[in-house]
């Protein structure tokens, strides 16, 4: 297989595709009608756009008959002929019988390649007027944009690519007015008289290839940026042309003049198998060092293992000798709980009766509250008797009302006797009722006192309400007192029930702990049993004590021998990584170089299909029928007069275009 450099692949590129713009037309179908556009662009000095003046040429293998075309243009005539077209919007119709056919127009349209172009005089930014006939040290910047920027997806990627564009730019400069000149990029001819500069460029390649490294240098050949630098004298501004097509059907060659894939694939493979022997080793020495390290922590674990036994088996033999006394503990907590369960029926049986008997006085003592509240209203109307009879009345209604006190008197004493004889009722409520006592007995002597009174009515009157006074006196106190006896025994029964309910909460309680008592029980027959299983168990480690003792030392032994050996693993296992590392190191660093240029290439071939079809894609700029095959191309002149274009420029431009052609062959020619 024939090998290229990428330089010359890229140089090829370059100058093939401006010829191809110019060549011949090839027609992909003999039905098709071939659509040669060529834009002709007035610019100023400062490479802004003053005109564009657009020529098409329809041409087919035969009459053309009726064309459907389309196009922007606007002023559309027809040049070399007489047939008028029908326009309609963009729709252009003609109707001829001639095998081709030209006419133009003029449009505003952006182009897809604009320039910049700025003048330095000794350092000084200026315009191409101001320095007119000045002279000095002059820098000339062009700057050529590609405007045609497109989003694609390369392999997955998300990327910005610019259509691709081979422009060849002339800068004529006359010997009488510029000497030392000096360019960044292109080829300088001299005749004597007159320094062409003419470069190829193509603007937005490198950022649609997006290469790096030392590919940047190539780039330097065929950069969007053109610096000329010279010595005016009398300065007039140079003529400059440009020149571009979207044509890079040269591209299509790479592939067929390169096995990159081959040779990254190779390399990869290379250092994919490199990485993995380093990466072995390093896991076997990392792995050796690991077992090393843990084993020598494992050879003095089995030192202490073997003293650790002979702990053990002291500790397993005062556990066998203290077994037993746990053995006798467990039988007595088992008794104990027997006892305690039998008990328990006991306790059960007795709260049940003491509830009992709790409610049976709870039920009397009702009897003995409605007692002491009968006695309390008794009292309150004897006070009441005692004191209207204490301030008058007859004879014959004391005597009566001195009667029924004392008959209340001694039922008060007899109610009030039983509560103190009473062994349940608290000591608060015998007080109270011995007060009781006290006061009917006293009001009784008085009752007594006054019947005597009655007998001697006539002589006693004064006597006797003097006694009615002091028993109206007695009775008051008889009711207070049978009034806080009646408050203390309604809070002493309120107790008693509360006390009712307490021992019924006890009672259900105790059942509750009767079946607990009884899983206690249980729980302890398994203590005591599981503790002679226990002696029977240490007995036998015990006995095997002696044995393992025995095994532990023999590791011990043997430990120290293993241990060794892992030792030597480890250093041998270090010495085997060192050695793959450094032949590895020694092999990347043989093709990293390479791997990052090789990368690049397979940039540009992953990239390059992309830009053919757009390449292809652009095949108008003004408009194409959509059964016409097209192709396109831009010529570009700057108009140094200092008068408008006099409508002869357009002659002008395709005149010199011809000469730049020819002079990028004879480039063609000196690169080969």
């Amino acid at each position: 297989m024939k090998k290229k450099t990428i330089d010359k692949s890229i140089a090829s590129v370059c100058t093939l595709a401006i010829l191809t713009a110019s060549a011949s037309p090839v027609f992909a179908e003999s039905s098709y009608i071939k659509k040669d556009e060529t834009v002709y662009t007035i610019l100023k000095k400062d490479g802004t756009v003053e005109k564009n003046i657009v020529s098409e040429w329809l041409s087919g293998d035969g009459s053309l008959d009726k064309i459907n075309d389309e196009s922007i243009l606007k002023d559309i005539k027809n040049v070399k002929g007489d047939e008028k077209p029908t326009i309609d919007g963009d729709k252009v119709t003609w109707d001829t019988t001639k095998e081709d056919l030209y006419y133009q127009g003029k449009t505003d349209k952006q182009l897809p390649i604009t320039t910049d172009i700025e003048y330095e005089l000794n350092g000084r930014s200026v315009t191409a007027d101001e320095i007119k006939g000045q002279s000095g040290n002059l820098k000339v910047t062009i700057r050529l944009k590609n405007n045609e920027s497109r989003n694609v997806r390369i392999n997955g990627e998300n990327r910005t690519v610019y259509v691709p564009f081979v422009t060849a730019t002339e800068i004529l400069m006359p010997r009488k007015n510029f000497k030392n000149i000096k360019s960044n990029t292109g080829k300088v001819v001299d005749d004597g008289k007159t320094s062409a500069i003419t470069a190829i460029s193509s603007p937005g390649l490198e950022s649609s290839l997006n290469m790096g490294g030392d590919f940047n240098k190539l780039f330097d050949k065929i950069g969007s940026t053109i610096t000329i630098e010279a010595d005016a004298y009398n300065f007039e501004a140079p003529e400059i042309m440009i020149a571009a097509t979207p044509d890079i059907s040269a591209l299509d060659d790479i592939d067929s003049n390169t096995n990159m894939n081959d040779i990254s694939n190779m390399i990869d493979k290379l250092k994919k198998s490199g990485k993995e022997l380093l990466n072995g080793t390093e896991q076997l020495y990392k792995g050796t060092s690991t077992l090393a390290n843990n084993y020598e922590k494992f050879d003095a674990g089995t030192q202490k293992l073997s003293s650790g036994i002979g702990t053990l088996t002291d500790g397993v033999g005062l556990m066998g000798r203290n077994i037993p006394v746990l053995s006798d503990g467990a039988q007595k907590l088992m008794n104990g709980i027997e006892r305690l369960n039998a008990g328990q029926d006991k306790f059960t049986t007795g709260v049940s009766m003491f509830i009992e008997n709790t409610e049976n006085v709870y039920s009397a003592y009702s009897d003995i509250d409605n007692g002491i509240k009968n006695a309390a209203a008794g009292a309150s109307k004897l006070s009441g008797a005692l004191s209207g009879a204490s301030s008058g009345g007859s004879i014959s209604e004391l005597s009566g009302s001195i009667s029924k006190n004392k008959e209340l008197a001694s039922g008060i004493v007899s109610a009030a006797q039983t509560i103190i004889n009473d062994e349940n009722a608290s000591e608060e409520s015998k007080a109270a009722a011995q007060k009781i006592v006290s006061a009917a007995q006293t009001s009784i002597a008085i009752s007594s006192k006054q019947e005597e009174a009655v007998g001697n009515a006539a002589s006693a009157v004064s006597s006797a309400k003097s006694g009615l006074a002091e028993a109206s006196t007695a009775a008051k106190q008889l009711s207070s007192g049978l009034n806080q006896l009646s408050e203390g025994s309604s809070q002493y029964k309120s107790k008693f029930g509360q006390l009712i309910e307490a021992g019924n909460v006890l009672r259900e309680n105790s059942g509750k702990l009767e079946g607990s008592t009884d899983k206690l029980y249980e729980g302890s027959q398994k203590l005591y049993n599981g503790t002679t299983q226990l002696q029977s168990g240490a007995n036998q480690l015990v006995a095997g004590g002696s044995e393992l003792k025995k095994g532990s030392d023999l590791l011990s032994s043997n430990s120290k021998k293993i241990l060794s050996g892992t030792k030597e693993l480890q250093s041998g296992s270090k010495k085997l990584y060192d050695g793959v590392k450094q032949a590895n190191d020694k092999v990347n660093s043989e093709v990293s170089s390479k791997t990052a240029k090789i990368k690049d290439l397979e940039k540009i071939i992953d990239t390059k299909d992309v830009l053919v079809d757009l390449s292809r894609e652009y095949n108008n700029y003004a408009g194409i029928g959509e059964d016409m095959n097209g192709d396109v191309k831009f010529i570009m002149k700057v108009n140094t007069d200092d008068e408008s274009n006099n409508g002869t420029e357009e002659k002008q431009i395709k005149e010199e275009a011809t000469g730049i052609k020819g002079l990028l062959q004879k480039i063609i020619k000196r690169d080969r």
